[in-house]
């Protein structure tokens, strides 16, 4: 084995997978995973864990003897300021808790009963939010454990 984008296709091609099957799987191109290949560049860290997990292969393996990878990662990981990991780890715990937070209260509107006109069009709105908040995780959940 040369080099990363050797042992990648390598790792591909005995999994009997495409290039865009996994270009599908990682939601990047298929023209990324072709440069991966071709030592072109390198997939990011969260790339990397999701690579070992498709190819069923552990990250020490899959980096084992790469220092170009383990540099750009760590480049990568550099390149990071303390104020946008804060301001990536709020916003991910935000787009977390605002749709169970939005499922929550459409539940609670629609358990309410009351027989008047507006709350009939507010909870035509609060089932329409539920749905609307709901399928998106219900979907990646689906997709998550089909992968």
């Amino acid at each position: 084995m040369n080099n990363f984008g050797e042992k990648l296709k390598m790792l591909r091609e005995q999994t009997d997978i495409t290039q865009e099957k996994v270009s599908q799987k990682l939601n990047v191109t298929r023209q990324s995973v072709s440069n991966w290949e071709n030592n072109k560049n390198y997939p990011d860290l969260t790339t990397l864990v999701t690579l070992s997990q498709l190819y069923n292969i552990s990250l020490d393996d899959l980096l084992k003897d790469e220092n170009n990878v383990v540099k750009s990662m760590k480049t990568e990981l550099n390149s990071y300021r303390s104020s946008e990991l804060i301001k990536l780890i709020i916003f991910s715990v935000l787009a977390f808790l605002l749709p169970i937070i939005g499922i929550v209260f459409g539940i609670l509107l629609l358990c309410t009963k009351k027989r008047v006109e507006y709350y009939r069009i507010a909870k035509i709105i609060g089932t329409i939010s539920l749905i609307w908040q709901a399928v998106p995780i219900v979907l990646a959940v689906i997709n998550y454990s089909t992968f």
